[in-house]
């Protein structure tokens, strides 16, 4: 798959390759390499760090998406 989706990948450039990754699993019927709480969680950095810098570089939590079920999840990709 090649080309560019408008307004990604940043100047003008390739498209990212965790899209590839996606459109690749959904055409083949197979999980993506993330769930859901892997893209909150992604998306949850730099808010989360904006907080501690206007708070002097202070601590802040990070939520568990999860609610604990993290502890006990099988991994998605399979470590070699």
């Amino acid at each position: 798959m090649s080309g560019n989706i408008e307004g990604h990948g940043g100047g003008g450039s390739e498209t990212p390759i965790v899209w590839h990754r996606l459109v690749t699993a959904l055409r083949e019927n197979k999980l993506p390499d993330w769930d859901v709480y892997d893209s909150v969680t992604s998306g949850a950095i730099v808010p989360l760090s904006c907080e501690s810098v206007a708070n002097k570089s202070a601590a802040v939590d990070f939520p568990d998406f999860t609610k604990g079920k993290w502890e006990n999840r099988l991994p998605i990709m399979p470590l070699v």
